[in-house]
Parts: C-alpha cells; sequence; structure tokens
C-alpha cells in the first residue's frame, strides 16, 4: 500500500503537481482510521486514500490545501468538541462531530516539484545560469545552437535546438533566454 502513495507521490512530482501528504500519526479509539493510515490531496482538493470517515475528510482536504498555500506543514488534532483545547504549539485542532467519539492526529506535509530553470543560449552567461539553478535545486533544461552535454554539465536536459512544445510549463518554470539576440 506504501508503494502505491510513494507511486502517486513521485508521478505528481514528475508531472509538475503540488500535493500534501496526509498522515494519521495517533489515533484514539474508536476511530475508522488507524495509525500510519495515509491520503494524498491535491491542490484541486481530491483526496486519494485513507485517513478517517466523511468526518475526517473535509478538515484533512482543508488543512491540506492551506499547507500548500503557505508551504507549512501542520499537525492536525480531530476530537470532539468536549476534548477541544490544545490547539496551539503547532497544533490546528477541528472538531468532530461524529458519534465515534475518536481522536485523529493527523500530519499534512505538502509537497512542491522542483521549480524547472530553462536556459535558452550557448554563451558563458548561459553556462553561468545553469551551474547556478543545478546549485538551488531547480531542475535544469538547456537549449540552443552549439549546445552539448560537455558544455552543459549540469543541466538535467540539453537540447541542440529551441522547442519549447515539448516542455510542459507550470507555476515554478522559469525562462531565461541568455543569447545575445540570437534566435530570439
Amino acid at each position: 500500500m506504501l508503494n502505491d502513495y510513494l507511486d502517486q507521490a513521485q508521478s505528481l512530482l514528475k508531472a509538475g503537481q503540488p500535493f500534501a501528504l496526509a498522515t494519521v500519526v495517533r489515533a484514539e479509539r474508536p476511530t475508522s482510521a488507524k495509525a500510519g493510515a495515509k491520503a494524498i490531496v491535491t491542490a484541486d482538493g481530491t483526496l486519494t486514500g485513507w485517513v478517517g470517515g466523511s468526518c475526517a475528510q473535509p478538515s484533512v482536504i482543508r488543512e491540506s490545501l492551506k499547507a500548500l498555500q503557505d508551504g507549512q506543514p501542520r499537525l492536525l488534532r480531530l476530537c470532539p468538541p468536549e476534548k477541544l483545547g490544545r490547539a496551539g504549539d503547532g497544533i490546528t485542532e477541528a472538531a468532530l462531530t461524529c458519534i465515534s467519539g475518536g481522536t485523529l492526529e493527523v500530519y499534512i506535509e505538502p509537497h512542491w516539484p522542483k521549480p524547472h530553470l530553462i536556459v535558452m543560449g550557448h554563451l558563458p552567461v548561459a553556462e553561468a545560469l545553469t551551474t547556478l539553478g543545478k546549485g538551488m535545486g531547480y531542475a535544469v533544461t538547456v537549449m540552443g545552437l552549439d549546445v552539448t552535454p560537455g558544455r552543459f554539465p549540469h543541466a538535467d536536459v540539453v537540447r541542440d535546438h529551441i522547442d519549447l512544445s515539448q516542455i510542459k510549463a507550470t507555476p515554478q518554470t522559469y525562462i531565461v533566454v541568455a543569447s545575445h539576440g540570437n534566435y530570439d
């Protein structure tokens, strides 16, 4: 089951899609979810997996979307209204109105794909940008005439032609034209 989540997470990262991983870290009976249960929540609010039933899922989705907005992980405590009162110190609380009366603690961790730097050009400034981008954790693509893997050893993808049709641009894609007017 864990491999399913890991495969989905890897697929989302490759597709440039952010997601949050929600993991039940503590369950106080009676609850339908148990410690270790996991779900992935995508930026459109889709939940795949299991972190509790219809009482828990809306709160997990809401907090996952907040985590994707602010980039901060969080611990969500879901409990009956009469047990609320531990919010603060990094804990967000939400009331569970289910009859079961149990408590869940869910760790929500946002994941963003690597930003993508596309450098167009073959001049020394393009070489420097490629090295800098890779050092900063970007996925780096270089395109241009006279571009070779030997000249751009830090690039993930090297194309000796300009073709943006194969590039999937996301909000995390940055394009720098460093060609001194060549093929602008």
